[in-house]
């Protein structure tokens, strides 16, 4: 299968340290860092996971990167502060043969490479199935588009798709989709960074194989509990 990746690209960069004691000056715990990793995120994480699964995809990502710091306790694991540095980028234009691919996927971190007029002229210039997963809350604005979202960004959101487009994830709880519930595996939760990119891989990939959500849906929250074992974002296969 062909899939093309339309979305915001930016830079996660995890810095590692030791709490030792509270932080003299204020209260606050103190991080004695140790070292860094960086890594690409956002719509790169979905291509990659999709690649990983076995796609063939083509990614179109912003050029202007937004950068995500996350300052991480090596002994706990625990994410003691997360600082954005947000870009806002130069928007998407139509370039592609979209007779080329099986399907679409939009990975919409709202920072302005996949504004609301492109989004609407996609169905309209692609006969095939369009995936999303965005931070925009004028959600009916979008129709014939599967639209993913998170339990929060649901009850933010100001209107919503059809519900036969419609996919809420619940994080422990596992998806909704129409009047059903699919429930997740219990896991312990390490870190849930990326595991929202890794849902809609999955998800794709499985329903452009069968064509049928209910068998995409279970394979999406097993393949997304799998990142949330590891610390930061993680490529599944």
């Amino acid at each position: 299968m062909r899939i093309l990746v339309i979305g915001d690209v930016c830079i996660d960069e995890y810095r590692y340290g030791e709490i030792r004691r509270v932080n003299p000056e204020a209260t606050a715990p103190l991080l004695n860092f140790q070292d860094s990793e960086e890594k690409m995120g956002m719509a790169y994480n979905v291509a990659h996971n999709l690649v990983s699964l076995g796609a063939d995809v083509i990614l179109s990502g912003s050029k202007e990167l937004s950068r995500k710091v996350r300052y991480i306790d090596r002994r706990t694991g625990e994410h003691l502060l997360r600082v954005d540095f947000d870009v806002l980028a130069q928007p998407y234009q139509h370039s592609y043969n979209y007779d080329e691919f099986d399907a679409i996927v939009i990975s919409d971190y709202d920072k302005g490479y996949v504004p609301d007029h492109i989004i609407r002229e996609l169905p309209v210039l692609f006969n095939g199935l369009i995936y999303m997963d965005t931070k925009k809350r004028n959600l009916a604005e979008f129709p014939g588009i599967y639209i993913k979202i998170n339990e929060r960004e649901l009850f933010e959101s100001t209107s919503l798709p059809e519900p036969e487009h419609l996919i809420v994830t619940y994080g422990a709880k596992g998806c909704g989709y129409k009047d059903s519930l699919y429930p997740a595996k219990v896991i312990e939760v390490v870190d849930v960074c990326g595991a929202g990119d890794v849902f809609l891989a999955a998800m794709v990939y499985k329903q452009s194989e069968t064509g049928d959500m209910g068998q995409a849906l279970p394979f999406a929250n097993e393949k997304a509990a799998i990142s949330c074992q590891s610390i930061g974002s993680v490529c599944v296969s």
